[in-house]
């Protein structure tokens, strides 16, 4: 079991690999986020000094990335302006901030960790409500990965030398 155990990845992790995938290759790649009332969002500076910017209305952005928060509750969200104007280079905002900035976006997100058959235009599911079930199904399909690749290494290691011209020769 001790094994098993070690070839389980973390549901965040894999939630946040998933993240990664939609803004890289995904729903997320080309989306242009237009910001829709001020807000304030961490900024990083080109130097990696981080501040906290009020950024207005009407201002776009594209994803750029996301990672887990330190305390490993929050997923935080990085974004980079389209029309960079400002000596900001990214900004971030986290899970429970990102929806108010950018509503258009959460359906997308939700879709983008395989919701879409319950998310649909007159059914609009809240991030949050899925972020819990996400968590729960990945923890379950990762147990069972790692239990199928343990049975497959142990039988290939049974069988490692049923094939040699010698097995069963010596004795």
């Amino acid at each position: 079991m001790a094994r098993t155990a070690s070839l389980i990845r973390k549901p965040e992790e894999v939630l946040i690999d998933t993240l990664k995938k939609a803004i890289t290759d995904g729903v997320l790649k080309e989306l242009v986020n237009e910001v829709k009332a001020p807000c304030k969002m961490q900024a990083r500076r080109a130097n990696g000094e981080y501040r906290t910017a009020t950024v207005t209305g009407g201002e776009e952005f594209m994803f750029s990335g996301a990672r887990m928060h330190k305390t490993g509750t929050k997923i935080i969200f990085e974004f980079k302006p389209v029309d960079p104007s400002g000596d900001f280079d990214q900004y971030e905002l986290d899970d429970t901030k990102i929806f108010a900035a950018f509503p258009e976006t959460e359906s997308l997100v939700v879709r983008a960790l395989g919701f879409d058959d319950i998310d649909t235009d007159d059914n609009c599911v809240p991030f949050a409500a899925i972020k819990g079930t996400f968590l729960r199904q990945v923890e379950e399909l990762e147990e069972a990965r790692a239990l199928e690749e343990e049975k497959a290494e142990k039988a290939e290691a049974a069988g490692h030398y049923d094939e040699h011209p010698l097995y069963g020769v010596w004795g």
